[in-house]
């Protein structure tokens, strides 16, 4: 019997857990897609100067970042990111984690916002995504890129519907086939192919894509991947 998500059947025999995923290419339509248009912000660029690592200022200054605190979603982006940038530097925990300061590079550091309840920060001179917990833990590695980043939180917000939207949604004309095209445009095929459930399709992406994401079990794509387990329809 196929397997049914909020009321949808689900043909488990279609999916090809194998097949690779394509290399994420996150533009502004893409992200105006998920997020809407006016939720985006960019950097000014006379303050993107301080950004060294090409493709990340170009990102910050054309693409921009949602803030998803009002909608309760997972990003809350900083208020003012070109206030960030121009403040960029984390000297506290180089004095904090002397022994990683080198590896870390916290003199560039620019926060970025958070995933509850962790800071999400980028290396202007690398374009790495580092996280900082609330409760003092070590900063760890949380994507190679922050065009990878800002991919995941784009999956992660069109496959809300399946596992936190309201069921009668997809009751409404079009609506389901509107989900299902976003997700095929952010995949490079049908959403059942991926995996037969949101929270499986979230992993599988994320270990495709960037494995290191997961590597640390208090990575907080853990927790996403977690929450996004237990709300599913």
């Amino acid at each position: 019997m196929p397997a049914t998500t909020a009321g949808r059947s689900t043909d488990r025999r279609n999916i090809t857990m194998s097949q690779p995923l394509p290399t994420p290419r996150v533009d502004r339509a893409t992200m105006a897609d998920v997020f809407g248009e006016d939720d985006l912000d960019t950097v000014a660029e006379e303050a993107a100067e301080q950004i060294s690592h090409a493709p990340t200022r170009v990102f910050l200054t054309t693409v921009g970042l949602p803030d998803q605190e009002d909608t309760q979603g997972w990003f809350h982006r900083v208020e003012d990111l070109t206030e960030e940038v121009e403040d960029k530097g984390w000297p506290g925990l180089g004095e904090k984690y002397p022994e990683v300061a080198d590896d870390f590079h916290f003199d560039e550091w620019v926060t970025l916002g958070e995933i509850p309840y962790d800071s999400i920060n980028v290396d202007a001179s690398t374009g790495v995504v580092y996280a900082t917990s609330d409760d003092g833990g070590e900063p760890y590695l949380l994507n190679t890129s922050l065009e990878v980043f800002a991919y995941l939180i784009c999956v992660t917000e069109a496959e809300r519907p399946f596992y936190e939207g309201p069921e009668e949604d997809f009751e409404e004309p079009g609506y389901e086939e509107q989900v299902e095209a976003r997700l095929e445009r952010l995949y490079g095929m049908p959403y059942e192919q991926v995996g037969p459930t949101a929270a499986d399709r979230l992993r599988a992406t994320i270990e495709r894509t960037d494995p290191v994401a997961l590597a640390r079990p208090d990575s907080i794509w853990h927790q996403v991947v977690r929450h996004i387990t237990g709300g599913l329809h």
